[in-house]
C-alpha cells in the first residue's frame, strides 16, 4: 500500500511537471493565449512548491532538475498572475496590451493599482505538518484621495472593457445574421420634419438605437393607426401611444431576450414618430419610398 500510494504522488508530481513544460513551451513558441498560458504556470508552481515543501531555495532546485529554468522573480511574478481573479487580470490585460510577461505586468501594477501588486503567498501548506509561518505584511493605508481615484480608473477600465466586448460581441452577431433585411431606399427617411435614417452615432444619443428595419416597421405601423381616425394632432399622439401598452406587456411577459429587444426598438421608433407628429404636424413626410416595402 505504502509503494502505491507513492507511485501515485509522484505521478501527480509528474503530471504538473509536465504542464508546467507544455506552458512554458507555448509561451516560447509564442502560440495564442499566452497570458493564459501563465496563468496554468503559476498555478502549477503553487502547487508543486506546496507538495515539494523544503528548506529556502530548494524548490528553485526542483525546477532546474525537471527543466524549469524560470528565475525566483519570474516564478514569484507567474504565482502572483495566478492569484488575481478574472476581472483584474482582464483590466491590466486590457490596458497594458503590449506587456506579455506577468513580471511586467506586475511593475507596471505596481504604478496603477497596487492593491493588486501584492504576491499572494499561500500561510498552509498542503503537506501535511508543514505550517508556514510568515510574518503578516504591514499595509500601509492608502489616502482617501489616492484610493477614490484608482477605484474611479479601475471602473473606467471595466467599463471600456464591457463596451469593447458588447460591440464585439454586437458585431459577430451582425456577420452571423442570415436573416432577409430591407434595404435603404435612394433617398432619406423624413417624419415630420426630422431625418430619421441615415442616421450617425450623435443623432442616434437623441433619436433611438434603431436598426432601418425597425425603422421601417414603426413607420408603417404608425401610417395605418394614423389614418384609421381623425383627431387633433395631440390627442392622437396619446391615442396612439396607449394601443401599444398591451404590445408592451406581450414583450416584457412572453418574447426571450433578443426578440424583446427587437421589439422593444421598434416601438421606441414608433413613439418617437407620435411625438413628432404631436409637435410639429405639418412637417415634412418622406416614408420609406421602396416599393418591395409595401407590397411585404
Amino acid at each position: 500500500m505504502a509503494a502505491e500510494a507513492q507511485t501515485n504522488v509522484q505521478s501527480i508530481d509528474d503530471r504538473l511537471w509536465s504542464d508546467l513544460k507544455q506552458a512554458l513551451d507555448s509561451i516560447a513558441r509564442h502560440a495564442e493565449g499566452i497570458l493564459a498560458q501563465w496563468v496554468v504556470v503559476g498555478e502549477r508552481l503553487i502547487e508543486l512548491r506546496d507538495r515539494n515543501p523544503g528548506k529556502s531555495g530548494a524548490f528553485g532546485v526542483a525546477c532546474r532538475t525537471h527543466g524549469i529554468v524560470l528565475t525566483a522573480s519570474q516564478r514569484s511574478a507567474a504565482i502572483w498572475w495566478a492569484g488575481l481573479d478574472d476581472r483584474q487580470r482582464d483590466v491590466l490585460s486590457e490596458k497594458y496590451p503590449d506587456a506579455l510577461a506577468p513580471a511586467g505586468l506586475q511593475n507596471r501594477c505596481r504604478e496603477t493599482h497596487p492593491q493588486w501588486a501584492k504576491s499572494r503567498k499561500s500561510q498552509v501548506s498542503h503537506s501535511v505538518g508543514n505550517v508556514r509561518n510568515r510574518p503578516q505584511e504591514k499595509k500601509s493605508p492608502l489616502r482617501p484621495a489616492v484610493r477614490a481615484q484608482i477605484e474611479a480608473e479601475v471602473f473606467r477600465e471595466e467599463l471600456k472593457a464591457k463596451r469593447e466586448q458588447r460591440a464585439a460581441a454586437a458585431a459577430a452577431a451582425a456577420a452571423n445574421d442570415t436573416r432577409p433585411t430591407y434595404k435603404p431606399g435612394p433617398g432619406p427617411v423624413v417624419m415630420y420634419g426630422v431625418r430619421l435614417w441615415p442616421i450617425d452615432q450623435a443623432e442616434r444619443a437623441t433619436l433611438g438605437q434603431y436598426d432601418y428595419d425597425q425603422l421601417v416597421t414603426a413607420v408603417l405601423f404608425f401610417i395605418a393607426q394614423r389614418d384609421l381616425v381623425k383627431m387633433p394632432p395631440g390627442d392622437l399622439a396619446a391615442n396612439l401611444r396607449l394601443r401599444t401598452r398591451s404590445i408592451h406587456k406581450f414583450v416584457e411577459r412572453r418574447l426571450p431576450e433578443h426578440c424583446a429587444q427587437e421589439m422593444r426598438r421598434v416601438l421606441q421608433a414608433f413613439h418617437l414618430i407620435c411625438h413628432l407628429h404631436e409637435t410639429n404636424p405639418e412637417g415634412e413626410c418622406r416614408p420609406p419610398s421602396d416599393r418591395a416595402l409595401l407590397e411585404a
